[in-house]
């Protein structure tokens, strides 16, 4: 699943990483969702982690219903890809760790 960044609303920095910013996402849930998200913001090697993230969500995508709750029971693993205006993936949305 991919989201254009601009349809994410209001986002509220949480910290900083060595690859990337996390956001707080308001105001968005994915279709059928209901878990509170965050957007980590790809900084540097933004090919291979858009890679990576698409990968990963392509996998979690793959599972069924009991396989993705198991998973989301046990990491907080990428749900969607994020899309900036040129169509390249700029970063990835996750579950909001409470």
């Amino acid at each position: 699943m991919r989201i254009e960044k601009r349809s994410l609303g209001s986002l509220t920095w949480i910290a900083k990483g060595g690859l990337g910013e996390v956001f707080k996402v308001t105001g968005y849930h994915l279709p059928g969702d209901p878990a509170d998200l965050a957007y980590k913001e790809f900084t540097s090697h933004e090919a291979e982690q858009a890679q990576a993230a698409e990968a990963s969500v392509a996998f979690r995508a793959g599972l069924d219903a009991a396989g993705r709750a198991d998973l989301d029971g046990r990491a907080v693993w990428p749900r969607a890809l994020v899309e900036g205006r040129r169509g390249t993936v700029e970063g990835l949305l996750m579950s909001l760790i409470p």
